[in-house]
């Protein structure tokens, strides 16, 4: 996906490299197979910068099983408790495909082999995503029998609303199908700038790493038409009387109509459920008298980041319990979930160097610590994907400090 822009940077922008634009695609590709033999269920989310210009992309920080990270998790509902020490990663395409899964196949609550596996499926069968979360243009989600020609309507319908995508699908012996393909796009406009120098990410250990960040610098002073109102300052701790901000929730795209980007610095929640509760919970607060707009003099560090990711949900037992043939038996159900995301630089924009008086204390949002990150549906605040960063893992490393 391309963003509409033919603005190119002068010579002198360009020397400046650090001046970029950035933008969001998330994908995600779900299917859960229902099987009379051991065949694997998929979901894939990915993510992609809109690139403006040619730019070197950077390298995967994970690329592989999650079984080799040593400190990233994948989970399957936001109210699955916090390990100590690790990211952690949920999106709601699994959701998706396991709501058309219920409604289409089972018609009813799903049941899983196993008191741990029908914990989690008890959760997800009450944790339906809300109707129009996810704009109807931008996924596709079925479920189905294969005997009634469930694999036939999942490819016209991809072929209908994205017809560049090939479904990954195994269908062999599958008696069921459930499938979701999600694509969201959040593009930065105008874009936000690439950072002057590494920033110094400590993780709660307090491991340094040097990471690649993007943002609004404070030097040299410049004025991007646009840039600092489509940043949004949700909450910001109002005892703090520092210029660097330590607990706050920014809105970096409050332009968008349809999705939400959140940057939360927050203390270590217990899950997801409890962090989305405190974010909501300091949204409603505000910044009583102050408003929400970013200041002139204001500084905006986010790290970059760009990590794929290969997962099976064992959690989830390895049978499912359908009626197949007028009998109800279990038969084997495995859910394999491939996720890919980037949050990285692309494009130019017109820059134009100003001066001008500070106002006030200029407040520095960096976010060097833990954080959440959460992206929504901006109307009734549906999750789509929600990542917590606890250590440098996931993150884009620097080669070396500028």
């Amino acid at each position: 996906m391309r963003h509409p822009d033919s603005r190119r940077s002068s010579p002198e922008t360009t020397r400046r490299a650090w001046w970029s634009r950035h933008g969001k695609t998330l994908v995600a590709m779900v299917l859960f197979p229902v099987t009379l033999g051991m065949i694997p269920g998929i979901f894939r989310l990915q993510e992609w910068s809109i690139q403006e210009r040619a730019y070197q992309e950077p390298p995967f920080a994970v690329d592989g099983s999650s079984s080799e990270l040593r400190r990233t998790i994948v989970v399957p509902t936001l109210e699955t408790p916090f390990p100590d020490g690790r990211n952690v990663i949920w999106c709601a395409s699994a959701q998706l495909a396991w709501d058309r899964l219920k409604e289409d196949v089972v018609k009813g609550p799903v049941e899983l082999s196993g008191d741990i596996a029908n914990r989690i499926a008890s959760v997800l069968n009450r944790s339906a995503i809300e109707d129009r979360a996810v704009a109807p243009e931008d996924h596709v989600s079925l479920a189905g029998w294969s005997k009634e020609g469930v694999v036939a309507r999942i490819r016209q319908e991809m072929a209908t609303h994205f017809p560049s995508v090939t479904p990954m699908m195994d269908e062999t012996y599958a008696v069921a199908l459930a499938y979701s393909y999600l694509s969201v796009s959040l593009p930065f406009d105008p874009p936000y700038l690439e950072g002057e120098e590494p920033l110094r990410f400590v993780d709660p250990e307090g491991n340094e790493t040097p990471i690649n960040a993007f943002g609004i610098g404070k030097r040299p002073r410049l004025v991007i038409p646009g840039l600092r109102e489509q940043i949004a300052i949700l909450y910001d701790r109002p005892d703090e009387w520092t210029s660097k901000r330590t607990d706050f929730v920014l809105d970096l795209c409050e332009t968008s109509e349809t999705y939400q980007l959140l940057v939360c610095m927050i203390p270590t929640p217990t899950s997801f459920q409890a962090a989305l509760q405190a974010v909501e919970e300091k949204i409603e607060t505000g910044r009583p008298d102050l408003g929400t707009s970013f200041g002139h003099n204001d500084v905006l560090i986010v790290p970059s980041m760009r990590w794929r990711i290969d997962h099976e949900f064992v959690e989830l037992g390895t049978a499912i319990k359908l009626r197949v043939d007028d009998k109800e038996a279990f038969v084997p159900f495995r859910a394999k979930q491939v996720i890919e995301f980037k949050l990285d630089r692309s494009g130019a924009s017109l820059v134009s160097q100003a001066n001008d008086a500070a106002m006030a204390l200029p407040l520095h949002f960096t976010v060097d610590r833990p954080f959440l990150l959460v992206l929504r549906n901006r109307v009734n605040k549906q999750p789509i994907l929600v990542v917590w960063i606890d250590n440098a893992e996931l993150l884009h490393k620097a080669k070396a400090w500028w």
